[in-house]
Formats: C-alpha cells, structure tokens, sequence
C-alpha cells in the first residue's frame, strides 16, 4: 500500500474509531496524516497491521517519544493546589488509575504506569492528566504542557463542562 493510500486509510479509520492518536511528533514527513488540533506537528496512529473491529484493538509497539519540555512559571503543589499553568489552570486529584491505565492500553498507546517520586502519577514519559477530551479543546490521547511537564490527556471530569481548558493532574498527594 503506498503513503497516500496508508494516509487515508488511517484517518478513515481514526473516524470510525478503530485507531486513535497516540502522540504529536516533530518532524514527520510531509505525508503523514496531521493533527492541526495539537499544535505540535505530524500525528503518529496506532494502526493496527490488519483489520481488527475497534472493540479488540492490537497494542502498538512503537515506543512513545521523550517529551522535550521546558516551563518557568508557578508550579502545581500540594499547598499550591490550583494554579495557573502554561495550557490553563491545573487541579490536582488522587483516585485509583487502573481504570484509565487499562483502557489507554486497551486504545494501544505504549507505556507503563508508574509513580514519579514527587508522587506525579506517570504514563511512560507522560503526566497523567484529566482534560475536556469532548475536542472542544482536547481529545482523548491529546499531549498538552503542564507545570509537572508533558502531560496525556487520559481522563475527564465534570469540571470540562464549565471549564474546558482546565486540567487535573493525577497525583497520590
């Protein structure tokens, strides 16, 4: 199958919900499907080799790139617990992941759940983060900067629906 033809076939597929985003990438060839809503270059899909129904997706084994990051302003802290971060004011919670984790698994984004030792709960190299992921701003698997770093917009709460550019950080403070 050639480029234009894999091209297409991804973003038909992303549509129908089969594949989804996995992460923004920097220099991308030019053919590759775009993700104009993150603002960050070409977007990698997870696709799976054959035809596979969305509700048994393969996991993909491309490994997820290293955030470059830099941020200078307040950080998001225990005491400091609402600030405003370089995407929109961040928020902090504390709930059980498997949930989340298990389902970014299932939509075949690479990476592992673990615990930073600043207790920022972790995906691979990713913060994992609540955001309105209705596409208004983000959607789900959306890569977005926050004062703990790159974060994966994993998960939503109630709080999306009065304020979409808000993010809440998992942690276990």
């Amino acid at each position: 199958m050639d480029k234009t033809s894999v091209a297409l076939t991804a973003a038909l597929m992303m549509l129908s919900g089969v594949v989804t985003p996995v992460y923004a990438e920097e220099n991308v060839p030019d053919d590759e499907p775009t993700a104009p809503h993150l603002g960050l270059g070409r977007l990698a899909l997870g696709i799976p080799s054959d035809s596979v129904p969305a509700s048994t997706p393969e996991p993909s084994t491309a490994s997820t790139p290293t955030p470059v990051y830099s941020y200078s302003g307040a950080v998001l802290t225990p005491t400091a617990g609402r600030i405003s971060g370089p995407s929109g004011v961040e928020t902090y919670y504390n709930l059980d992941m498997s949930g989340v984790v298990a389902n970014t698994k299932n939509a075949g984004v690479a990476g592992d759940y673990w615990v930073r030792e600043d207790g920022v709960k972790m995906y691979g190299d990713y913060v994992i983060a609540a955001c309105d992921i209705s596409g208004i701003v983000h959607n789900r698997y959306d890569v977005v900067e926050t004062s703990l770093g790159s974060a994966l917009c994993m998960d939503t709460g109630t709080f999306a629906a009065s304020d979409p550019h808000q993010i809440d950080i998992a942690v276990t403070w």
